[in-house]
């Protein structure tokens, strides 16, 4: 596709959206900054005191007590020396380079009607025409069937204080055939949303409990439970391991039938009464939030009519219950027509549900690629064929903690994931690579690779793996 950037823009936009501009705020005005610092020295006042009055094992300071008075004067120095201290005049230059940066890149956008956003799962970012965008929406609207077009604004007839309509946008999903857009419904001040918020935070709760057996936390628990599997002596040669997910999970979740289910679920295991409601209650105020939910998308009005809301709190959850899981991962020692037939079994069971499924001896699920290597379990961290080697950019103004977490999270995943000494290594040259494209330093690697394997070396509550080193060249 043509674009209009140059290449230090594209550079600046491969940094990915976790990258933080440093000093944002140098060049707002002084009336500006003082209303942050106010606002920011507000707010920790008023969490501090909220904190103290709920203590309950220690003596409670009294809200007259000078204390807090002392502790508001420093707060409110330090707060003022964070944002009103003049920065040497290299980063001043630096941040005056990048807002221009910025500020060009936006004009482009908007002169060439592109629209830049975050991507489905990779969390890279994305260059899309405006007109192919509205394109996809449409056909998305029109294949799914999930929305009507209201003739009106229905925000008058909703009463709530600072309420508005949910926002409906799409991010493209660059890891699918045809770069599909994924329909994401912002909520934050929709009328729904703190009876969305309940309903998660009392059921959620309920269902990760009853399905805990059966239901993966993480890769290392896949790994662990395949593991006792073949102790159990369920995985030989001929073993298949398969994955399915649900298409459109959210979208194409049948609302009434689905409250049936929540009804059922709730009384299977005799939970009458949730946080003091019945089940009666709790099934009527789910339907609010699947049924009261009018969107904005452009300039049209819509409400959703199949599904509910991506970016509703108690959508994940309802749609769990109603499917159990929309990611499945299973063994089966049956052949692979047999497995075939089972699927599409359940492929036509309902209507709006379809399955997306993949057989064989090495398949990936959640970030593990497992493997049946003759009987024998092997694994992998998985990185999609649309993944970038995009993390927090060393050139990011994040505090320089982030950096070395970053390092060692991707260290951790990959000692816990492979099977053998050969992965482990390939994974490790793999994740240099990474960093050094995204600008740390080679000597900071260097250092952080080797405290890591110092701290895990130490420690006992991992399994043994031998220290990695450079490989040397070999002499011909």
């Amino acid at each position: 596709m043509y674009h209009p950037f140059t290449a230090s823009q594209l550079a600046y936009l491969s940094r990915g959206p976790t990258y933080i501009r440093p000093n944002p705020s140098v060049f707002f005005p002084e009336a500006t900054l003082q209303k942050r610092i106010d606002r920011e020295h507000d707010d920790t006042m008023k969490k501090l005191k909220k904190c103290m009055s709920e203590i309950t094992d220690l003596p409670k300071i009294p809200l007259t007590s000078p204390l807090y008075k002392s502790y508001s004067d420093r707060l409110r120095s330090c707060l003022t020396q964070s944002y009103m201290t003049i920065i040497p005049l290299i980063d001043q230059i630096r941040a005056l380079r990048e807002l221009k940066m910025i500020q060009s890149i936006r004009k482009k956008l908007k002169r060439h009607k592109l629209i830049l956003g975050e991507t489905d799962k990779s969390g890279v970012l994305h260059i899309g025409r405006q007109i192919d965008y509205e394109r996809k929406a449409a056909e998305y609207r029109q294949t799914t069937g999930a929305y009507e077009e209201l003739t009106s604004n229905p925000f008058n007839d909703i009463i709530c204080q600072k309420t508005e309509l949910a926002y409906m946008y799409f991010i493209p999903k660059p890891h699918k055939k045809g770069t599909p857009l994924r329909p994401i419904l912002n909520t934050i001040h929709a009328a729904t949303k703190q009876i969305s918020q309940f309903l998660d935070k009392s059921i959620r709760p309920l269902f990760d409990r009853f399905v805990r057996q059966t239901a993966f936390a993480d890769g290392v628990d896949l790994l662990d439970r395949l593991q006792k599997h073949i102790q159990k002596g369920y995985f030989n040669a001929s073993t298949l391991v398969i994955t399915f997910d649900i298409t459109n999970i959210y979208t194409m979740l049948p609302q009434e039938e689905s409250l049936a289910i929540l009804a059922e679920f709730l009384r299977v295991h005799n939970c009458e009464r949730v946080n003091g409601l019945s089940i009666d209650t709790i099934v009527e105020l789910a339907r609010v939030v699947l049924q009261a939910n009018a969107v904005v998308c452009g300039n049209k009005f819509y409400r959703q009519i199949i599904g509910g809301a991506m970016g509703s709190a108690f959508t994940l959850t309802l749609a769990n219950i109603f499917i159990y899981i929309d990611d499945v991962f299973f063994t089966c020692n049956q052949s692979e027509n047999k497995v075939k037939e089972l699927l599409e079994a359940a492929n036509n069971f309902h209507p709006n549900i379809k399955l997306e499924y993949k057989i064989g001896k090495s398949v990936p699920f959640l970030d593990v690629l497992v493997k049946n290597n003759n009987g024998i379990l092997a694994s992998s961290v998985y990185h999609k064929p649309s993944a970038q080697p995009t993390v927090v950019s060393f050139l990011s103004d994040h505090p320089r903690h982030v950096f070395q977490n970053v390092i060692h999270t991707a260290l951790t995943r990959a000692v816990r994931y492979s099977s053998s000494f050969e992965v482990f290594n390939n994974e490790r040259r793999a994740i240099r690579l990474m960093f050094l494209y995204n600008r740390y330093p080679s000597n900071y690697i260097n250092q952080q690779f080797q405290k890591f394997f110092a701290d895990y070396m130490s420690s006992s509550s991992l399994p043994f793996i031998p220290m990695i080193t450079n490989p040397k060249p070999k002499r011909n």
